[in-house]
């Protein structure tokens, strides 16, 4: 792999929108994408970054007054359901192309309140995430749970 700024894909996750000759088009608004080379160069953003923007956008608007635990937990709650309508009554798991977009969406609500009740808790999500995933590898160990999707109690002697 090559380095970034040189033709080099850095990630195999996909953006929401539409690349036109360069450019993202997306829902009412422009970007630019870094693609350069015949490759997309993706910036990576840490969750503290995140944290941060989404602050800083909620502050500007002078939201935080809103942003009690209660409420983020239930805007949460809203967002994950208006990303679980997008598959209702769908034949299959996949998502259609033409939802992929509100899929995005959707998924991002979900992570700018995940964010946000980060912030008004003062919980560091991405050392959270990290302390989660370890004690649940205590709980899935591979060897025993590879391939099986029964909960860890079911695995209990």
């Amino acid at each position: 792999m090559t380095a970034p700024g040189q033709g080099a894909i850095t990630t195999s996750v996909r953006r929401c929108g539409a690349y036109v000759g360069g450019w993202w088009k997306r829902g009412g608004y422009t970007v630019s994408t870094g693609y350069e080379g015949g490759a997309f160069n993706v910036v990576e953003y840490t969750v503290e970054e995140l944290r941060q923007r989404v602050a800083a956008f909620r502050d500007e608007r002078d939201w935080r007054q809103f942003h009690s635990p209660k409420n983020l937990a239930m805007a949460i709650s809203v967002e994950a359901n208006e990303l679980l309508e997008l598959f209702l009554w769908q034949d299959s798991g996949n998502v259609p192309e033409e939802k992929l977009g509100a899929v995005c969406d959707e998924m991002a609500d979900v992570l700018a309140y995940l964010l946000s009740m980060a912030d008004t808790l003062q919980i560091d999500l991405g050392q959270a995430l990290i302390d989660k995933l370890e004690r649940n590898g205590a709980k899935y160990p591979v060897e025993l749970v590879r391939g099986s999707a029964r909960k860890y109690t079911e695995y209990q002697s």
